[in-house]
C-alpha cells in the first residue's frame, strides 16, 4: 500500500501551531506517510498559514464549515487512504519513530485494533517535558480488552493510538457532540465489541498544554463525559452492569478495608495506651530508686563521719608510748 498510515490534523484556530505538528510528520522515519489538515472553519490566520506551508510539507488540504473537533477528524477518516490512521490535533506533534514503532508493532500483532503510546506533556516545540506523567501508571489494565479499566480511569488523548482503518470503518468513528470526550466514547466503544488494543510504553507522541486546551473547559468536559457514557451504557447495557457491579464490589472491597483499618487503630492506639501507662511507671520506679540510691548514699557519708570520729577518738585513746 502506497500509504501505510494516514495523519489526519483536525485545526481550528490553531494555526500558529500548524508547523511544528506538519514539521513532526515531514521528520517521521517511516517512509510514505499521507498529512491530511482539516481546516474546522477555522476564523484565524489558518488557511493563509497552511498555503505557505504547502510550499515546505506536502499534505492534503480541507476546508469546511465548522462542525466540531469529531466531525473534522471523520472528514480526515473518508479522505485517508492509509492502512493505519493517526489522529494529531493540530498543536501536539509527533515523536519521529512513533508511525514506524507502532506500525510496525501492528503488522505483527494482527489480534489488535489499535495501540497507544505513552507521552510527554510539553509547552514548547522542543520536546522539554514539563511533568512526570505517565499513561502506563494511569490503569492497572492497559492491554487487551481494556473496557473496564477505561470506564474507572486512566484516559489518553487521541495522538496516542495508532488504529486500522478498517476497525473504524467496520464500527464507526468519532461521535458528533462529543468533541471532548469523543475518543473516549470510540475507545470505549470499541472494547464493546471486543476489539483489543495494546499499550506500547514508549514515550511517542508530545501533548501540549496551554491556556486553550479544550480539556480545560470544564463545563464542556464534564457535558461530553457524561454524554459519552450515557451512550455507553445505552449502546453495551450488559457489559456497563457488569463493570458497574464490578465497580461497587471494589469499593465495597475498600470500605470493608477502611473498616479493618480502623479498628486495626483501635487496637494499636489500645496498645499504645497500654505501653504508655507501663513507661510511666518504670519512669515511676526509676525515679524511686534513684531516690533510694540518694538516701543510701545520704547514709553512707552519714556512716563514713561517724567512723572519722570514732577513729579520732580510739587515737586519743591509745597509751602514749
Amino acid at each position: 500500500m502506497s500509504n501505510p498510515v494516514s495523519v489526519i490534523i483536525p485545526c481550528y484556530n490553531q494555526g500558529r501551531y500548524l508547523e511544528r505538528a506538519l514539521r513532526s510528520c515531514a521528520e517521521q522515519t517511516l517512509p510514505g506517510v499521507e498529512v491530511i489538515v482539516v481546516n474546522d472553519g477555522s476564523s484565524d490566520d489558518t488557511q493563509e498559514i497552511c498555503a505557505a506551508l504547502a510550499g515546505r510539507y506536502h499534505f492534503r488540504y480541507h476546508e469546511q464549515v465548522n462542525g466540531g473537533l469529531a466531525n473534522a477528524r471523520n472528514a480526515g477518516i473518508r479522505f485517508a487512504k492509509g492502512k493505519y490512521l493517526q489522529f494529531l490535533d493540530a498543536d501536539d506533534y509527533l515523536h519521529p519513530a512513533k508511525l514506524e514503532v507502532q506500525a510496525r508493532h501492528l503488522d505483527e500483532n494482527l489480534q489488535y485494533a489499535y495501540n497507544y503510546c505513552d507521552i510527554i506533556h510539553v509547552q514548547d516545540d522542543f520536546g522539554v517535558s514539563i511533568n512526570q506523567v505517565t499513561v502506563g501508571t494511569a490503569r492497572k489494565i492497559l492491554t487487551g480488552n481494556i473496557f473496564g479499566s477505561l470506564l474507572i480511569g486512566g484516559f489518553f488523548p487521541p495522538i496516542c493510538p495508532l488504529i486500522r482503518r478498517e476497525t473504524i470503518e467496520q464500527f464507526g468513528g468519532f461521535t458528533p457532540k462529543l468533541d471532548g470526550h469523543a475518543d473516549y466514547e470510540l475507545w470505549l466503544r470499541l472494547a464493546g465489541h471486543n476489539q483489543l488494543c495494546c499499550y506500547l510504553d514508549e514515550k511517542l507522541a508530545y501533548y501540549r498544554v496551554h491556556e486553550d486546551n479544550m480539556s480545560k473547559d470544564s463545563a464542556h468536559m464534564n457535558q461530553t463525559f457524561v454524554a459519552a457514557i450515557q451512550k455507553i451504557a445505552v449502546e453495551f447495557p450488559a457489559l456497563f452492569a457488569e463493570q458497574f457491579r464490578q465497580l461497587i464490589l471494589f469499593h465495597e472491597g475498600i470500605f470493608s478495608a477502611n473498616i479493618a483499618l480502623q479498628m486495626k487503630e483501635i487496637e494499636l492506639f489500645a496498645e499504645t495506651q497500654a505501653l504508655h501507662a507501663k513507661i510511666n511507671q518504670c519512669n515511676t520506679l526509676q525515679t524511686e530508686v534513684q531516690g533510694l540510691r540518694d538516701y543510701t548514699k545520704c547514709l553512707e557519708d552519714e556512716v563514713a563521719k561517724k567512723n572519722a570520729i570514732i577513729e579520732k577518738f580510739r587515737s586519743k585513746l591509745k597509751p602514749s608510748g
